[in-house]
C-alpha cells in the first residue's frame, strides 16, 4: 500500500513537472543546528517496557523523567540506550499499577543533537540463493531504488501518513473516516527541486491572529523548481509587483507558473495564474478612541459587518508605520469576528490614524482571478518592460451561502450601479403562531415638531396572535437605520435614523475587475533613469446589468525621472551626491486599481479625502544632497489637481544626521495649501516634526517634538471652518543600559490642543503621558520586564461643556520570573491592564454531526416559542449542537485586568541541614495559583488597578469576569511507598450575556492517598467535597446551588509486566437546594494487556446506578454529571496495534444500556500508514 501511495504521488508530481513550461533557479542553504532542548508525552502507552524517543544521540544524562509528577531513578526505574534513543522501563510496575493508563502520562524531558541515522548503510546486499541443483550460493545485489525515484535520478525526502477508517453505531449510520498527508522535498533531477504538501483534509479552523507567524491547518500545495522555471499548485499567495499601478497581492487556491526564457539577447518571464481568490480586498481608515486599545470592528466594501478576514492577508498602520502581529509585539486579530485590539505598546488616542488592509471572505459568490505578465530585459539591463493582464471576477452563477430567486435576478438587472436599488422588504407574513414580530403603526414628533405616523416591527415572539411576520435586518451603517440588535434574531425600534439596522434585505452585485497595465524603465546612464507606466481599469460592478457600463472603464499614466550622481567633484574635491525626482502622475475618471498604490498616509500628505471617481493629476519634483554619508537635506514641491474643484499644493523640506550608535537629529517641515470650490474653502496646513538623540555611555538622552497648525476657512465669509485645529507635543526621555541585560526607560510627553469653538480656534486640551520601562534579564534566577504608561488627558470649561470628558488611562504589563533558593522557590508572576471596549455576548448552537457536539435540543423548555438558550442540555453521549458566544450590541468602554501567580515550595530543596526538623520538613512540598480576570466599566478605576476585591465581580459594572485559586499541600510528593495531596479550589465567575446575567461559584476540597500494599498491588483513594452554584437573572431554569460528597478508590494489581487489572468504586452524593438529591454509586473492572513493542489491548466494564428522590422531574445535568437515573451499564474494548514499523491499527468498541433499554453499540476501526 506504501508502494502504491507513493506512486500516485509521484506520478501527480510528474505530470506536473512534465506539463509545466517554466523554470526558475532552485537555492538549497544546509544549516545545523545545536543541541536543544526536547520533550515527548507517552499517553496510553505506560505499559510498554520498551519507549522509543523522537531523536536519536541523546545527551547522556540531560533526560528527566516523570510519571505523572513523580520523577523516576536512571538504573533504577529505567535505563536508557543514549545512542538510539530507547527507553528500558524496569521497576515502576507498583506505580503503574496505581494508574488509569488513559488518564496519566508519561513526560520525558531531554537534549539531543540534531542527527538521525540508519542503523546500517550499504551499496550492495549479500543475498542467498539456491540454484537448480539445490546448492546455495552466497553472492551479492546491488539495492535498487523505487521505479519511480530511479526514473527521476531523485533523492525526495517525503512523510506523512494515510488514515482510513470506519464508524458504526446503533443510532448513527456507517460513516466512513479518510484522511491523507504527504509532505514531501529534494531534488526530482539534476536540476529539478520539489516540494509538497499535500492532504484531502480541508480544516475550518481559523489560526488564531495573536502571534507574529501563523499556523495554517490546511495549505495544500506540489511546488516545483528548475533552472529556468517554476511552478505551483494548490495554496499559494501572490504578490505582484514591479510598477506603481499593476501591485497587488492576493491569498488563491489554484495554480501558476512561471518560466525564464532568453532569446536574440535579451531575456525575460512569462507568469500565469489561474485560481480561485480566498476573499476581497478592501481598506479600512478610521480613527482611534482615547483610552480605547480595542477591539476595533473592520467591515467590508459595503460596510458588511458579517465577514471573516483570511487569515494573514492583513497590514495594519498606525500614523503611516506598518506594526507587526502579536500579544508581545503591536495588535492581536480575531479573525473570526473581524475585530482588532492594540496591545500597551501602542497607546491608541482620538488623533491615532489606523489604517488596514486585509482580504476578507463574505461567503456570497465564488471569486476568480487570472492573470499574466511578461516581463522583457535587454542583456544589458539598459531597458526593461513589463505588460500584466489581470481579471479578478465574481462568479455570478456560483453563490456560496447566497440563495438567488429570478425575482431577486431581475432585482439585479434593473439596479445598474445603485446599490440602493438592490435592496427587497425583509419582511415576509407567515401568519398566526409562524411570526416573531408585530407590525405597529405610531405617531413620532420630528425636530419640526410635527406629527408622522412610522410603522415599525416589535418583537414579540409569545404573541401568537399578533407576531405574523418573520424579519431579517440588514447593517445600514451608524445613524442611517431605526433599529438595533439586541441579540441573535432579536432588533428593537431605536427611532427614526437613531439605528444602525434596516428590516431590508441588501441583494449583493456580483462585480469584474479588469486591469491592462504597460510598464517600460530606461536607464539612459549610471545615474539617470526613466520609467513611465499606462494602465487601463475596468470596473463592472454588477455584471447582471448593463445598466451604468459606459463608465466601467479608466486610465491612468505615470511618469519618473531620476536623476542621481555620486561623488561630485569641484576641481579636485568631492562635494558628496545628489538625486533629484521628477513624477507626473494622471488617473483618468473611473479608473480603480487592484491594490493600494498609494502611500498610507496619501490623503494626509496632500490634505485631500477619499477620491472618488474623480480625475486626478499629480506632479512632484524632490532633491536631496548628501555632502557626507551621515548628513543629508532635502526638499520638495508638488501639486495635485482632482476634477475642476481640488487644488492642493504643498512644499517639504528635511535634514538628517545620523552618526551612528544613537547619536543625531532629523527635522521636517511641511507646509500644504488646498483650494475646493465646492465647498468654497480653502486651507493652509503647517507640520514640524524633529528627533534628537546623543549616547553618552550607557545612556541616551533623547527628545522628540512635533507640531501641526490646520486652518480651514471659507472664502466667502472670511471663517474658520469645522476641521481646523492647532496642537504642539514634546516628548524628552531618557534610556539607559542593554535591552538583552539590564534596560531602563522614562519619557515624558507634553502635548497642547486648540480647535474650533465659538467661530475661532480655543484652548480644547493639555494632556500629560508619562512612560516607565525596566528589564532585568542577567539573573539566572530572576527575569522580569515591566512597562507602565499614565496618560492624562483634561478639557478645557468650553469642550467640557460640548460633551468631552476628561481621559485617564493606564496600560501596565508586568512579567516576572523568581526562581530563588536552587530551585527551593519556583514563582511565575504576571499583571497587565488595559483599557478597551466590550459588547455583550449572546450564546448561540450551532449543529454539527450526531454524537460530535456537546448539547442537544429539548424542546421549547420555557414557552416563549422561540429557539433559545434554555432549550438546551449538555448531552454525554449523542450531542449535536455546539455553543459558541456571539458579540452582540454596541460596544462599551471598560478596563481589562489580567492578573495570575504560581508559587511552588519545595522544602527538600530549601532544608539541607539534616536535623531533625529538616527531615521531617523535608518532606512537604505546596504550590499555589491564583489567575483573575475582569472586564469593568467600574469608573473608579483606581481600586481595580490596586486589586481592591470588593471591586470585582460586580453586579453593575462588570461584564466578563473570573477568579481562580488553586492550593495543593503534599506529603512525600514523589515517594514511591506512600504519599499524600491535599487540595483546595475556588472559582467565582459573573458574566453579563446579552440577555441574561450568570454569576458562578464552585469551591472544591480534596484529598488523596496512594500507597503500596505489597509489591504489584497499588491502591489510590480521593475524597471530594464540593458545591457548585449558578445564578441567572432571566434563564431560572438552569439555576442551581448542588453540594457534593464523593469518595473513590482505585486498587491496581499487575502479576505481570504486561498485565494490569484494576478496580474502581466510587460513591457520591449530591443535593441541589437541599431538595432533590440524587445517590451515585459506580463500579468499574479493567485490564490492559500489553504487547511488547507492538500495542496494547484494554477492555473495562462499568456499572452506575443513580436514583433520585423525586421520579416525576428531570434533574440537571451537572446535578447527574450527565448520567441517567436508574442502571447504566457502559463497556469499552480498545486496541492499538502496531501491524509493522509504518502501519497501526486501532479499534473502539463501546457499548451501554441506560436504565434497562436497548443496547446502543459503537465500533471504530482505523489503519493508519506512515511513510
Amino acid at each position: 500500500m506504501i508502494s502504491i501511495i507513493r506512486f500516485i504521488s509521484c506520478s501527480i508530481l510528474g505530470i506536473v513537472l512534465i506539463s509545466s513550461t517554466i523554470q526558475v533557479s532552485a537555492q538549497v542553504s544546509d544549516t545545523i543546528d545545536l543541541p536543544k532542548f526536547e520533550s515527548k508525552i507517552f499517553i496510553k502507552l505506560l505499559t510498554d517496557s520498551i519507549l522509543t524517543l523522537d531523536h536519536q544521540f541523546i545527551i547522556p544524562s540531560s533526560e528527566n523523567i516523570y510519571l505523572d509528577t513523580i520523577l523516576l531513578k536512571r538504573d533504577t526505574h529505567y535505563t536508557i540506550d543514549y545512542s538510539r534513543g530507547k527507553i528500558n522501563l524496569k521497576s515502576i510496575k507498583n506505580i503503574i499499577g496505581l494508574l488509569d493508563t488513559s488518564n496519566h502520562i508519561l513526560l520525558v524531558r531531554y537534549s539531543a543533537f540534531p542527527f538521525q541515522f540508519k542503523e546500517t548503510y550499504r551499496h550492495r546486499e549479500v543475498v542467498t540463493k539456491t540454484d537448480s541443483s539445490g546448492y546455495k550460493i552466497i553472492g551479492k545485489e546491488l539495492n535498487k531504488p523505487f521505479f519511480v525515484d530511479e526514473l527521476f535520478r531523485s533523492n525526495l525526502q517525503a512523510s506523512g501518513s494515510l488514515l482510513r477508517g470506519i464508524t458504526i453505531g446503533s443510532n448513527r449510520d456507517l460513516t466512513l473516516n479518510s484522511g491523507f498527508r504527504l509532505q514531501m522535498s529534494g531534488n526530482l533531477s539534476d536540476d529539478v527541486m520539489i516540494n509538497a504538501a499535500l492532504t484531502d483534509e480541508n480544516s475550518p479552523i481559523q489560526p488564531e491572529g495573536s502571534t507574529q507567524t501563523l499556523r495554517e491547518f490546511d495549505k495544500v500545495f506540489i511546488e516545483a523548481r528548475g533552472s529556468r522555471f517554476a511552478a505551483i499548485l494548490g495554496d499559494f499567495n501572490l504578490n505582484v509587483g514591479g510598477s506603481e499601478f499593476g501591485t497587488f497581492e492576493r491569498k488563491l487556491q489554484g495554480a501558476r507558473g512561471m518560466y525564464n526564457y532568453y532569446f536574440s539577447g535579451s531575456e525575460g518571464d512569462i507568469t500565469a495564474v489561474v485560481a480561485t481568490t480566498r476573499g476581497k480586498y478592501t481598506t479600512n481608515e478610521f480613527l482611534g478612541i482615547d483610552g480605547i486599545q480595542g477591539p476595533y470592528r473592520l467591515s467590508g466594501q459595503s460596510g458588511e459587518r458579517s465577514i471573516i478576514i483570511v487569515a494573514g492577508t492583513e497590514r495594519v498602520y498606525i500614523n503611516g508605520m506598518k506594526l507587526t502581529r502579536g500579544e508581545n509585539a503591536d495588535y492581536v486579530i480575531d479573525y473570526s469576528n473581524a475585530e482588532i485590539v492594540f496591545t500597551p505598546k501602542r497607546v491608541i488616542a482620538n488623533s491615532t490614524r489606523i489604517v488596514v488592509d486585509f482580504e476578507y471572505n463574505d461567503r456570497q459568490f465564488s471569486r476568480n482571478l487570472y492573470t499574466a505578465k511578461f516581463t522583457n530585459s535587454s542583456i544589458s539591463d539598459r531597458l526593461k518592460f513589463d505588460i500584466l493582464y489581470a481579471n479578478e471576477a465574481d462568479d455570478k452563477e456560483t453563490t456560496l451561502d447566497l440563495s438567488l430567486t429570478e425575482a431577486d435576478k431581475e432585482i439585479l438587472r434593473n439596479a445598474g450601479n445603485d446599490q440602493t436599488l438592490s435592496q427587497t422588504t425583509g419582511a415576509e407574513y407567515a401568519g398566526p403562531g409562524k411570526g416573531q414580530y408585530i407590525l405597529i403603526d405610531t405617531l413620532i414628533q420630528r425636530e419640526n415638531l410635527s406629527d408622522t405616523l412610522v410603522q415599525f416591527y416589535r418583537y414579540q415572539p409569545e404573541d401568537t396572535l399578533n407576531a405574523v411576520y418573520i424579519v431579517n435586518f440588514s447593517y445600514v451603517g451608524e445613524g442611517k437605520g431605526n433599529y438595533r440588535k439586541v441579540s441573535a434574531g432579536w432588533y428593537q425600534f431605536s427611532g427614526l435614523l437613531k439605528g444602525n439596522y434596516e428590516p431590508i434585505k441588501i441583494l449583493p452585485m456580483p462585480k469584474s475587475h479588469t486591469l491592462l497595465d504597460f510598464n517600460i524603465y530606461g536607464d539612459v546612464s549610471n545615474n539617470l533613469k526613466i520609467n513611465g507606466e499606462y494602465t487601463i481599469s475596468s470596473l463592472d460592478r454588477n455584471t447582471f446589468s448593463e445598466i451604468g457600463d459606459n463608465s466601467n472603464r479608466g486610465n491612468a499614466l505615470n511618469l519618473n525621472l531620476r536623476y542621481f550622481p555620486a561623488d561630485i567633484k569641484i576641481g579636485k574635491l568631492n562635494v558628496g551626491s545628489l538625486d533629484i525626482g521628477m513624477k507626473e502622475r494622471y488617473l483618468s475618471n473611473n479608473f480603480k486599481p487592484l491594490g493600494r498604490i498609494n502611500d498610507v498616509e496619501f490623503n494626509r500628505i496632500w490634505n485631500v479625502g477619499e477620491r472618488n471617481d474623480d480625475e486626478e493629476e499629480i506632479r512632484e519634483f524632490s532633491i536631496k544632497y548628501n555632502p557626507d554619508k551621515i548628513l543629508s537635506f532635502g526638499g520638495g514641491y508638488g501639486s495635485l489637481k482632482r476634477g475642476d474643484a481640488l487644488k492642493s499644493v504643498k512644499t517639504n523640506l528635511n535634514s538628517i544626521l545620523n552618526t551612528g550608535n544613537r547619536r543625531g537629529y532629523e527635522y521636517h517641515f511641511e507646509k500644504i495649501g488646498t483650494t475646493n470650490s465646492i465647498l468654497t474653502e480653502k486651507s493652509d496646513w503647517f507640520r514640524h516634526f524633529g528627533k534628537m538623540e546623543y549616547r553618552l555611555g550607557s545612556f541616551v538622552p533623547y527628545a522628540e517634538f512635533r507640531s501641526e497648525d490646520l486652518k480651514r476657512r471659507n472664502w466667502e465669509t472670511d471663517t474658520i471652518t469645522s476641521g481646523s485645529y492647532r496642537f504642539m507635543e514634546g516628548s524628552p526621555g531618557i534610556s539607559f543600559g542593554d535591552p538583552n541585560g539590564l534596560f531602563a526607560l522614562s519619557e515624558l510627553g507634553l502635548r497642547s490642543e486648540d480647535s474650533l469653538a465659538q467661530g475661532k480656534l480655543q484652548k480644547a486640551s493639555t494632556g500629560v503621558s508619562q512612560r516607565y520601562g525596566l528589564r532585568f534579564r542577567f539573573l539566572k534566577w530572576l527575569n522580569t520586564s515591566f512597562d507602565l504608561l499614565i496618560n492624562n488627558k483634561k478639557y478645557s470649561e468650553v469642550f467640557v461643556n460640548k460633551g468631552n470628558q476628561n481621559i485617564n488611562t493606564t496600560l501596565v504589563r508586568s512579567q516576572t520570573r523568581l526562581n530563588p533558593i536552587e530551585g527551593g522557590i519556583e514563582s511565575d508572576w504576571f499583571y497587565e491592564v488595559t483599557t478597551g471596549r466590550t459588547a455583550k455576548t449572546d450564546r448561540i448552537f450551532q449543529r454539527v454531526p450526531k454524537g460530535t457536539g456537546t448539547h442537544i435540543y429539548v424542546g421549547d423548555i420555557n414557552g416563549n416559542r422561540i429557539i433559545d438558550y434554555p432549550d438546551f442540555q449538555p448531552s454525554r453521549f449523542d450531542g449535536e449542537f455546539i455553543l459558541f458566544l456571539l458579540p452582540t450590541g454596541d460596544f462599551v468602554p471598560s478596563v481589562d485586568i489580567k492578573t495570575s501567580s504560581r508559587v511552588r515550595m519545595n522544602l527538600k530543596r530549601i532544608f539541607t541541614s539534616g536535623t531533625l526538623v529538616s527531615r521531617i520538613l523535608s518532606n512537604l512540598s505546596t504550590e499555589t495559583y491564583f489567575k483573575i480576570t475582569e472586564q469593568s466599566t467600574d469608573p473608579d478605576r483606581s481600586k481595580l488597578y490596586l486589586l481592591d476585591f470588593s471591586k470585582y465581580l460586580s453586579d453593575r459594572y462588570t461584564l466578563n469576569g473570573d477568579n481562580l485559586f488553586i492550593q495543593d499541600f503534599y506529603v512525600r510528593e514523589n515517594d514511591l511507598n506512600w504519599s499524600l495531596r491535599f487540595r483546595y479550589t475556588q472559582k467565582k465567575g459573573l458574566t453579563q450575556y446579552a440577555l441574561s446575567r450568570d454569576r458562578s461559584y464552585f469551591r472544591e476540597q480534596a484529598a488523596r492517598a496512594r500507597w503500596q500494599l505489597v509489591e504489584g498491588i497499588v491502591n489510590q483513594t480521593d475524597i471530594y467535597l464540593r458545591r457548585d452554584m449558578l445564578t441567572s437573572d432571566i434563564y431560572s431554569i438552569r439555576n442551581r446551588s448542588i453540594v457534593s460528597h464523593e469518595e473513590v478508590t482505585d486498587w491496581s494489581y499487575r502479576p505481570d509486566q504486561r498485565l494490569e487489572i484494576g478496580f474502581l468504586f466510587s460513591l457520591k452524593n449530591s443535593k441541589n437546594f437541599d431538595s432533590t438529591r440524587i445517590d451515585n454509586n459506580n463500579q468499574t473492572i479493567r485490564i490492559v494487556y500489553s504487547i511488547i513493542e507492538r500495542g496494547q489491548i484494554r477492555g473495562e466494564i462499568t456499572r452506575e446506578e443513580v436514583t433520585i428522590n423525586k421520579s416525576n422531574l428531570l434533574p440537571l445535568y451537572e446535578l447527574t454529571d450527565g448520567k441517567s437515573i436508574g442502571k447504566t451499564w457502559l463497556w469499552r474494548l480498545t486496541c492499538e496495534y502496531r501491524l509493522s514499523q509504518l502501519l497501526m491499527f486501532t479499534g473502539q468498541y463501546d457499548g451501554r444500556s441506560e436504565n434497562g433499554g436497548l443496547p446502543i453499540h459503537a465500533l471504530k476501526m482505523e489503519l493508519r500508514a506512515f511513510f
